[in-house]
């Protein structure tokens, strides 16, 4: 399963956000289940980032993302970056990472938040003001 993290920093936090994921590269590397992992910039819009990671199962990377080291991550996003975009690649037609659910559809990915939260992901925080509410992905990912 492939995971997909496109991040855009935040004014004055390029360098910052650059550092801090090339920093969490060999973290997650070392993580039960995790294949590979690597980190690009957009050759058109050089503030945005886009983290790739290709782990054994779903259930391995949600090991990671409820680590110390995955929570960094998500950290990490939330106080450097803006407008995140998430995507995860398999034969399903659903995606889960933790409370956030992913449903394919024709024009993209929708992301629906529950409206309780009980896992350790705050994901309210990842995509602020759609907890309890589905938001489309602006990003205009189309489904793998």
């Amino acid at each position: 399963m492939t995971v997909t993290i496109e991040v855009q920093a935040q004014a004055g936090k390029l360098q910052e956000l650059d550092q801090t994921l090339q920093a969490l590269l060999p973290t997650m590397r070392d993580e039960k289940g995790c294949r590979s992992c690597r980190v690009s910039r957009d050759v058109e819009n050089g503030e945005v980032f886009v983290f790739f990671s290709d782990w054994e199962s779903k259930g391995s990377f949600e090991g990671y993302i409820h680590s110390d080291n995955g929570r960094a991550l998500l950290g990490a996003i939330k106080l450097l970056g803006k407008s995140p975009g998430f995507r995860m690649s398999s034969d399903a037609r659903w995606k889960e990472i933790g409370a956030v659910t992913f449903k394919a559809t024709k024009t993209g990915v929708e992301e629906t938040l529950p409206s309780s939260v009980e896992k350790d992901i705050d994901s309210k925080d990842i995509f602020p003001g759609v907890a309890g509410e589905q938001k489309k992905n602006t990003k205009g990912y189309t489904p793998s």
